[in-house]
């Protein structure tokens, strides 16, 4: 099974990838902010602390599941059946082994978060098996660039999970654990949708195809545990240190400082693996990265820095007064969500470089760095746990743009001022104006939505003024994008044999 490809091809799967998954992620997690901030009025700060360490289940099982067998699966240029039938195999026996193990060994962690905290760990141990389940349909439709079924699938779960864990805590009176079931419940969805959108394939034994996936398979499962636990980690220790309502207020800011882009990111990083999977060579992935990067970072960067400006007066109105302690840590942890948006994609971009070895080194050693800085700063306080974080996160940004891409991939170290610069430089203009404005409507007691809404359009007209002005070249790219996502063009090639690209045809 192979995808050759043209570029041109691959510029127009990628482009009608962007648009379709977009257009989706958007409404899925307009969807999922509605619940989460309804959950906020109805959940209190100490059970959203303990939902929080029991969905590192959850989300433990999508990154391994997926980075272990599903990622050598789109990596490779051409793939048999045996390669399906033997990831089939060894993802069912991994998946219930995970299950049983995370269920049987929780009881363990009683004495450090409590039997509360324990049950939700087990109430979420299913989605190991969840998730395995659904690797291969996930990268047969990866491999044929079908982010049209793909992105309908998303919206469906992550709505669905949404939509029931607002059931469960309204109708069924139920705490963490509303939040937890809505979880496993997304990721169920998302499996039983992806069963029925290819073949199903029979597990069978194939020794040559299981090792194959292996040697690429594992660094990349071992390396996806390594960030699963930097993702992670920070939960467990404030949670341990400080308590569920301390771990509870970081969540919520760690939820808007960081994961919130990641979900909007996760449009590219869905796409990036099977775009540059099926780049021709090093220099065409050398070529995509960089304005997806550019892009990326100027879409990124003023929502950021917009909710530095308006947390004080965001927060508390959106989430209800008992969430005012999340405020400080939000503004604080915007800084390591500007890192992760200028980081995102580097994963993928290392393993179709065909490096996973190096990926595994590099979050290892940033995995021990960051989980000290925790403990450490735990012992201060959470606001030293912020800025601890946020100070990592700037470490790992230079040891990526040095180690990874300048030594591996080609790209120079100076790439860095480059790539962030138009989005940095633009975003400051926005903080000097939105900053001042969200100050003085709270001071004067103007209602919050229009304090809101004059600071976030007045911030939002100087970025966009200071990009077009000053960065020609990132605003092109941002008009170019914006016009392929809004209006359909003719595809190139039929849907399944379009491997994706994004912006990708020259640069």
């Amino acid at each position: 099974m192979s995808d050759e490809i043209s570029r041109g091809e691959l510029r127009e799967a990628t482009l009608d990838g962007v648009r379709w998954m977009t257009g989706a992620k958007i409404a899925a997690e307009v969807a999922a902010f509605a619940s989460s901030v309804v959950l906020a009025h109805l959940i209190s700060p100490e059970e959203f602390g303990r939902a929080a360490i029991g969905l590192i289940a959850a989300t433990l099982a999508m990154m391994l599941t997926w980075d272990g067998f599903g990622t050598p699966l789109v990596q490779r240029k051409a793939i048999e059946r045996a390669h399906l039938e033997s990831t089939v195999l060894i993802g069912l026996v991994f998946g219930l082994t995970m299950s049983a193990a995370t269920y049987l060994l929780a009881p363990a962690l009683t004495p450090v978060f409590g039997s509360e905290t324990v049950d939700l760990v087990q109430l979420a141990s299913p989605a190991f098996l969840i998730a395995s389940l659904g690797v291969v349909p996930q990268s047969v439709l990866q491999r044929r660039l079908d982010f049209r079924r793909l992105s309908l699938i998303d919206v469906a779960a992550i709505v669905g999970g949404a939509m029931s864990s607002l059931l469960l805590a309204t109708v069924a009176g139920l705490n963490g654990e509303a939040v937890v079931l809505g979880a496993v419940i997304m990721n169920a969805v998302r499996t039983l949708l992806l069963l029925g959108s290819v073949p199903l394939t029979a597990p069978r034994w194939r020794p040559r195809a299981m090792w194959e996936m292996a040697r690429f398979g594992g660094p990349a499962a071992l390396s996806s545990l390594a960030f699963s636990g930097i993702r992670n980690v920070d939960y467990a220790i404030v949670g341990a240190r400080l308590g569920a309502a301390q771990v509870g207020f970081y969540w919520r800011g760690f939820q808007f400082a960081v994961d919130y882009q990641r979900k909007l990111t996760g449009v590219m990083v869905k796409m990036a693996l099977p775009v540059y999977s099926r780049t021709r060579d090093l220099e065409h992935m050398r070529a995509i990265r960089g304005r997806i990067v550019r892009v990326h970072v100027a879409m990124m960067f003023p929502g950021l820095a917009g909710l530095l400006a308006t947390a004080p007066v965001l927060l508390p109105w959106l989430l209800g007064s008992n969430w005012e302690p999340a405020v400080v840590p939000t503004q604080i942890l915007v800084v390591l969500g500007m890192t992760a948006a200028l980081g995102t994609g580097t994963g993928p971009l290392i393993l179709a470089a065909g490096h996973p070895n190096a990926l595994l080194a590099l979050n290892v050693a940033y995995l021990v760095l960051y989980a000290a800085v925790v403990w450490v700063t735990a012992g201060i306080g959470l606001i030293a746990v912020c800025i601890g974080v946020a100070a990592t996160g700037l470490v790992r940004t230079v040891a990526v743009y040095y180690l990874l891409l300048d030594r591996l991939i080609g790209i120079p170290f100076s790439r860095l001022k480059a790539d962030v610069g138009p989005a940095f430089v633009s975003s400051l203009g926005l903080l000097a104006v939105a900053a001042p404005l969200t100050e003085l409507g709270a001071a004067t007691g103007v209602p919050a939505p229009v304090t809101l809404l004059v600071a976030g359009a007045a911030g939002t007209a100087v970025y966009l003024t200071a990009l077009r002005r000053w960065y020609p070249a990132t605003w092109g790219d941002m008009a170019l994008l914006a016009d392929r996502v809004l209006r359909r063009r003719p595809r190139a090639g039929r849907a399944r044999e379009a491997p994706a690209h994004s912006l990708a045809g020259s640069s």
